[in-house]
């Protein structure tokens, strides 16, 4: 609710005079603000003195645009008019007040209101052809005005403004039409949407929840931390994924666009899921600064092992964690992620790649030498 008080201060007519306070005080608002397009404003508003005791039969003069009128307050100080909203564009509208008495008393006040909607491009331009003065020169001949400069100088003005109005009206045509493109197409995109949702009825996933912390809490120790967090940072990227995707669909984007958005930002890169695990933060600040969501993928990322901030260089090699192999009675240490090995297996070379987990054959016959492993 707009309130402005009039404490307005009144300049005498000497350059070096001190300011005095106006005689009246005027409170006003606007009782149904803020207001739909083409609603009627509700002003209400009241005049007393400086003691605060109501001035009665106060003629107040009420200004809004090129629209004034007079009223008058009753025994109690209090006045009110409904402004005509039917015109009033889009935006924010100020209404000038002055109170006034017979003996020469006076007081000077504001207040505003605002007007919901959006403006067309053609609204400013039509409103000034509503007016007594444009009427008067659109209904004319350009011979009334063969002696009349002035008249000439209008009657051109308003002509003018007129095609201009036609120009912008086709202009919003256009833009309405796409707008409502736009709407039908998002409308379709979140159909289909809630549809495949309503197919697929998608629940909450073995590991979320509850089911995630108990998952978590049966792991070994060792490995307990590490997978929380990657669990947490392959959650976090997920939801940033669906983001995007509902992004795409509210900017009027195609289901296809919206999966395509959702795909690029799920995915992860090996070698980011790498960094993470050993600590590489250098890695991982690098990827998040390339992809949306950089500051949630921070924040899920947190517990993650803290970059080297020494004059070192980063590590960027695993740690030398090893791997157990016994093959023919005999132990084999190898690194623990991606090494590749050749065993010779009656006769013939065998390629291995150790995962991290266990040893997978590759390809057999193949010569290490030729190899570029």
């Amino acid at each position: 609710m707009a309130l402005v008080v009039a404490g307005a201060l009144a300049l005498t007519g000497s350059a070096h005079a001190e300011p005095a306070l106006w005689d009246l005080i005027i409170t006003s608002n606007i009782r149904n603000a803020p207001l739909s397009h083409n609603e009627n404003a509700v002003l209400e508003g009241r005049v007393v003195d400086h003691g605060g005791d109501p001035v009665s039969n106060a003629t107040v003069q009420i200004r809004t645009g090129q629209e004034v009128v007079h009223v008058r307050t009753d025994t109690y100080g209090i006045f009110g008019y409904e402004i005509d909203g039917f015109g009033l564009l889009p935006g924010e509208h100020i209404v000038n007040l002055v109170a006034s008495l017979p003996d020469g008393q006076a007081g000077l006040s504001s207040t505003s209101f605002h007007v919901q909607g959006d403006l067309s491009a053609s609204a400013h331009t039509s409103r000034l052809l509503q007016t007594e003065e444009a009427r008067k020169y659109l209904g004319a001949e350009q011979g009334d005005f063969d002696r009349d400069p002035v008249g000439q100088t209008l009657y051109n003005y308003y002509h003018e403004l007129r095609a201009k109005f036609l120009k912008e009206e086709v202009l919003q045509r256009d833009l309405d039409e796409e707008a409502d493109e736009m709407n039908r197409t998002r409308a379709l995109s979140e159909f289909a949407q809630q549809r495949l949702i309503d197919e697929k009825n998608p629940g909450a996933g073995t590991f979320s929840g509850v089911n995630k912390e108990i998952f978590i809490s049966g792991l070994n120790p060792k490995i307990k931390d590490l997978v929380g967090r990657q669990m947490n940072f392959t959650i976090n990227v997920f939801e940033e994924a669906q983001k995007a995707m509902a992004r795409v669909l509210e900017e009027g984007g195609t289901y296809q666009e919206a999966r395509a958005a959702y795909l690029e930002r799920a995915a992860i890169p090996r070698n980011v899921m790498e960094a993470f695990t050993y600590g590489n933060q250098t890695v991982l600040d690098a990827w998040n600064r390339t992809s949306t969501g950089a500051a949630n993928n921070t924040q899920a990322a947190e517990g993650a092992a803290p970059a080297d901030n020494s004059t070192k260089a980063p590590v960027t090699e695993p740690p030398a964690d090893k791997v157990l192999a016994k093959l023919n009675g005999t132990d084999i240490r190898v690194g623990l992620s991606g090494t590749t090995i050749f065993l010779n297996v009656n006769g013939t070379m065998v390629e291995f790649l150790i995962n991290g987990t266990e040893i997978v054959p590759v390809s057999s016959g193949q010569d290490p030498a030729n190899s570029t492993r």
